[in-house]
């Protein structure tokens, strides 16, 4: 399943931009996100300190700068291309580095990383690391792709290392020094169509269609979807946000989501 290809290519930033704002998949995970980090900014004092991993272009930076106001926020990524970005969406600051490299000391009550484990190969390192900056009983909140049956290209072209299952995720989390509070699937209406396209393309053999293709369909999906289908879409999804922000489980669905506290 690893690609060979680890990491992230900083190209994507530009096709990223030109969908956050419009694309449902991206508009459902802000909306359940901002739902939880309310939920948790409300537990802490003000003036506490959340760090966002891998904050990208800055597309849920943004929304945790808003929801998170009595806190301070910080975004670090490794890509200098995707920052650029996200100094036009926040006011906070933001750094350039490796999470495994920092000098940061035990000083964050918050620690999110979303979409960011699966392109890292040595995901218990930094899972690990982050338990060392975080402060007792500070909150972990991430999100990954489930489930390695859901394996394609386009994971390949993501530059994916690995997809993940539930148990999986919460024994790697838990063996890195926290307990678990919340764990679900979401993105649920999504999975039956998901896994249907997934074995069409593997009983068609569409892993050798040529990458741009694979590009196209992740990050150009106005192109494939009508936008009032996008609307629809996102209508639907969005009774998942409503379900999580009660802390309900859902069974089924193409992502992970943990939120942990650190022993």
């Amino acid at each position: 399943m690893p690609n060979g290809q680890p990491g992230y290519n900083p190209k994507h930033y530009e096709d990223l931009i030109a969908v956050e704002d419009k694309h449902f998949w991206f508009r459902v995970r802000n909306q359940i996100l901002s739902n939880l980090l309310r939920q948790i900014s409300d537990q802490l004092k003000p003036g506490f300190s959340i760090l966002e991993v891998g904050c990208g272009t800055g597309n849920v930076l943004r929304y945790i700068e808003r929801v998170c106001d009595p806190g301070k926020a910080l975004g670090m990524d490794l890509f200098f291309e995707g920052l650029q970005y996200a100094r036009k969406r926040v006011a906070c600051s933001l750094i350039q580095g490796d999470i495994l490299h920092s000098c940061f000391r035990k000083c964050f009550e918050v620690i999110c990383l979303f979409d960011v484990l699966e392109h890292i190969e040595n995901d218990e390192d930094i899972l690990k690391r982050i338990h060392d900056i975080t402060t007792v009983n500070g909150f972990l909140v991430i999100t990954v792709p489930a489930y390695p049956s859901l394996w394609s290209s386009y994971d390949v072209v993501a530059h994916h290392v690995r997809r993940y299952t539930l148990s999986g995720l919460r024994e790697k989390v838990i063996r890195s020094g926290y307990r678990i509070e919340y764990m679900t699937h979401f993105f649920t209406f999504l999975w039956p169509f998901i896994k249907l396209i997934r074995s069409m393309e593997s009983w068609a053999n569409c892993k050798k269609t040529n990458v741009e293709i694979f590009q196209s369909r992740q990050f150009n999906g106005g192109s494939l979807i009508m936008p009032a289908l996008h609307e629809i879409i996102y209508r639907i999804l969005a009774v998942e946000g409503y379900l999580i922000a009660r802390r309900k489980k859902l069974l089924l669905g193409t992502s992970l989501l943990v939120v942990a506290r650190r022993i």
